[in-house]
C-alpha cells in the first residue's frame, strides 16, 4: 500500500469527531426534551455529516468500490 499524505486521513479524524459531537448534542436534546428539538435536528445534521466522512474514510483505507461511491453521493 503506498503511503498516502497527511490530508487523506483527515476524513477518519473528522468521522471521528462529528460521532462524539453528535453524541453530545443527542445528550444535551435528552436533558431539554422538547423545548430543544431544534437539538435533535442539530443530531440528525452532524450525524449525516460524520456518514459522509466515514464514506470518504472507507475509501481511504479500502479503495473505492460502487457501493460506497453511491453510498457517498
Amino acid at each position: 500500500m503506498p503511503t498516502l499524505p497527511l490530508s487523506h486521513y483527515l476524513p477518519i479524524l473528522s468521522t471521528i469527531i462529528s460521532a462524539a459531537f453528535a453524541a453530545r448534542i443527542y445528550q444535551r436534546y435528552r436533558l431539554r426534551g422538547h423545548q430543544g428539538n431544534h437539538l435533535l435536528w442539530w443530531t440528525l445534521g452532524i450525524i449525516t455529516y460524520g456518514l459522509g466522512t466515514f464514506s470518504e474514510s472507507y475509501i481511504t483505507l479500502f479503495g473505492l468500490n460502487d457501493f460506497i461511491l453511491k453510498f457517498w453521493y
